[in-house]
């Protein structure tokens, strides 16, 4: 695909697209700041931190960059019940994106914190269970999967008769 049929298909199509994100749906925090002095506690950099971000990651991201190129977007994956659910929510709400797939869980919510010094990454800390979830968040999961590929399908059929005036059957062996 050349730029020009890329670019073509994003102001043409991508509106028509409907899309479904499933993967480990995460928040990625960021604080910046300045490394000035070594602790006297440990040998390590102590950083001022001036500013701070809370961005989209893992599979959030991906739904975040389909909706900016005009795709209707759903996302599912599993969350806690906790601040950074509640963020990923308002960011998906923010960006029009669809959030009923998303599992709460007794687990925490995926989270990467990054702690950058200047221009170098000093730090990360990940917050995230990985073991399995329960069978019922699993289940919950894979029947909000099923039934959006039924919706999907659905419209399929309904687009392919409206096209043709005829309803057209598919048989399965």
């Amino acid at each position: 695909m050349d730029k020009q049929e890329l670019s073509s298909f994003v102001a043409e199509r991508a509106a028509k697209c409907n899309i479904l994100v499933v993967g480990d749906v995460m928040l990625d925090k960021y604080y910046y700041g300045e490394v000035n002095r070594i602790s006297p506690e440990a040998p390590v950099p102590i950083t001022h931190v001036t500013s701070q971000k809370e961005t989209l990651g893992g599979a959030a991201n991906v739904a975040h960059n389909l909706a900016r190129l005009g795709c209707r977007t759903s996302i599912a994956g599993y969350v806690g019940e906790d601040y950074h659910c509640q963020s990923l929510e308002e960011k998906l709400t923010a960006r029009g994106i669809d959030f009923r797939g998303l599992v709460h869980t007794d687990r925490p919510t995926t989270t990467k914190l990054r702690v950058i010094g200047g221009h170098q990454q000093m730090l990360r800390l990940d917050f995230e269970e990985t073991t399995p979830p329960d069978v019922v968040y699993i289940a919950r999961l894979q029947n909000y999967i099923a039934q959006k590929l039924s919706e999907s399908l659905g419209r399929c059929s309904s687009t392919r008769k409206a096209a043709t005036g005829r309803s057209t059957r598919m048989r399965t062996t």
